[in-house]
């Protein structure tokens, strides 16, 4: 099973709230590869990967742009704001697809 990591730096004037992300599929030609399914782990008990709760695991699935989108909020919110870095592991079925993750930034 493939798989790649992500360490995201966060520094503590973005912990205000949930920092956006995204995960992006591509087949071998660099063509957006819709229908990936992507597990998402991360590492540590001082971040989520959702806004509701500690989420440690996440399971998703890309858009018909081949996309997938998700957040990173600290945890728990009590704690002190500080930069924090966490690493995001990332694991898919098979071998045309390539992917990866990045913050999402609209456009």
């Amino acid at each position: 099973m493939p798989e790649i990591t992500y360490e995201l730096r966060v520094s503590a004037e973005e912990q205000a709230g949930p920092v956006q992300m995204q995960v992006i599929s591509y087949d071998s030609e660099g063509e957006n590869l819709p229908g990936v399914s992507v597990r998402l782990e991360i590492g540590g008990e001082d971040a989520s990967l959702g806004s509701d709760g500690l989420v440690t695991r996440l399971n998703l699935v890309t858009n018909a742009r081949g996309k997938a989108y998700f957040v990173w909020t600290r945890w728990p919110r009590t704690q002190p704001l500080r930069e924090q870095v966490s690493v995001i592991k990332a694991t898919w079925q098979g071998l045309d697809p390539f992917v990866f993750i990045e913050r999402f930034r609209e456009t």
